[in-house]
């Protein structure tokens, strides 16, 4: 407990002077964030490293829970297909219909007639979680929304979502059912929908979505974007029932060169302010105490061993690969190699796999690559072995008197 008072203390000196709160209680084992209650303060949450996929902290992340205007990152995955399908087009003209326009909750004050683009449509569903852009969408996509909502359940199936289902495009109640997924699975949908549309981040560049032709002016749902460096989406969501939940992502550069991408989601929480305090606590955390190493360099000499039965004489063993990994900056980190003896005689190309590299992290293995000849080796004859080995020996002979 004596590292707990340690980070403890570090932090409490670091408190910013508005309204976001960044104290943490730290253990060898796992996070306790008891002193500022994030874990009484919400049903769940994840941190997770973009590029991998690995979930760094969380609780509760395989509870499935209502996920509100979450949802619309799937609805806005479905509309992109189709753009990228050859099937719709951002400039395509929308007229709304009457359902669209008397959606409730969040909106853009989409009025019956009125025609907007599809992407001015998108801009409103991200931007202010607009539940009648969502509407609109799923009507001028697949004519209904129950086609459409078949389509999300179907994307849902192809990334692997499997914890829960969608009902509706907007998120919203629908009498007994809501839209639900496990906090895991909202972080692979909001993670597959960054690799595949990273666009989807230049919403988080308005800080008010205003469309003056339509007198229309309404701030962004996109909280932390400013206020936090690096912080660039990506969705809100709000039921009663869900309670206010929050994805956000932020790309992190480290002051050595390094970079990466953090995804965080927190399910269940109070209000407006806590969602975005809790948040900003988790990527404070994230930050402070993990960083991305580069723990193999492809090129760099291993190990070299000796071979008098080639003509080059020795062999350079390398890594096949880099490996690079978000890891906490306090963490033990341990090399095990296995060469094989018998993948190390000449003839041998080079590129050949002679060994593995283990890396254990924390006492547990977490990566495995192959390690491999930097250079070829040509057998050489008996006399030229003969002479090396004499060599050798006349060397440490002189060696030992040398020491003497």
């Amino acid at each position: 407990m004596i590292l707990t008072g340690v980070i403890f203390l570090r932090f409490k000196k670091k408190i910013l002077s508005f309204i976001l709160a960044f104290i943490f209680l730290i253990n060898s084992s796992f996070v306790v964030f008891a002193e500022i209650g994030v874990e009484n303060e919400c049903s769940g949450f994840l941190i997770s490293d973009f590029e991998t996929g690995e979930v760094l902290e969380g609780k509760n992340m395989d509870k499935v829970f209502p996920m509100a205007s979450i949802s619309k990152i799937m609805t806005y995955i479905v509309v992109k297909d189709t753009i990228s399908q050859g099937k719709l087009k951002e400039k395509d003209i929308v007229e709304i219909d009457r359902k669209s326009a008397s959606i409730e909750g969040s909106n853009m004050a989409l009025k019956v007639g009125e025609k907007l683009t599809v992407e001015e449509l998108l801009t409103g569903l991200m931007v202010v979680s607009a539940n009648d852009a969502a509407h609109a969408l799923a009507i001028k996509v697949s004519g209904t929304e129950e086609d459409f909502v078949k389509k999300m359940n179907l994307k849902a199936s192809e990334i692997g979502l499997n914890s829960g289902k969608f009902y509706n495009s907007s998120g919203l109640q629908q009498g007994e059912n809501q839209n639900k997924l496990s906090i895991k699975d909202i972080f692979k949908m909001s993670r597959y929908c960054i690799q595949k549309y990273p666009e989807v981040l230049y919403y988080s560049r308005y800080k008010f979505l205003e469309m003056p032709e339509r007198n229309f002016k309404k701030e962004s749902t996109i909280p932390l974007v400013g206020e936090i460096k690096g912080v660039d989406g990506l969705k809100t969501g709000y039921t009663e029932e869900a309670g206010y939940c929050l994805v956000s992502t932020m790309n992190v550069a480290e002051s050595g060169g390094g970079e990466f991408r953090l995804i965080t989601v927190i399910m269940g929480t109070s209000s407006i302010k806590a969602r975005a305090t809790l948040t900003a606590t988790l990527l404070n955390y994230a930050t402070s105490n993990y960083a991305k190493k580069k723990l193999v360099e492809d090129g760099k000499i291993y190990e070299t061993i000796k071979s008098n039965a080639s003509k080059e004489g020795i062999l350079e063993i390398v890594p096949k690969k880099s490996v690079s990994k978000i890891v906490k900056k306090d963490s033990e980190i341990v090399y095990e190699s296995k060469i094989d003896e018998n993948k190390t005689k000449p003839p041998l190309k080079s590129g050949e796999k002679v060994g593995e590299l283990s890396i254990k992290i924390n006492n547990k293995t977490e990566i495995k690559t192959d390690l491999i000849a930097k250079n070829s080796l040509t057998k050489v004859g008996l006399f030229t072995r003969i002479l090396r080995f004499i060599v050798n020996v006349i060397r440490s002979i002189l060696g030992l008197f040398k020491f003497s």
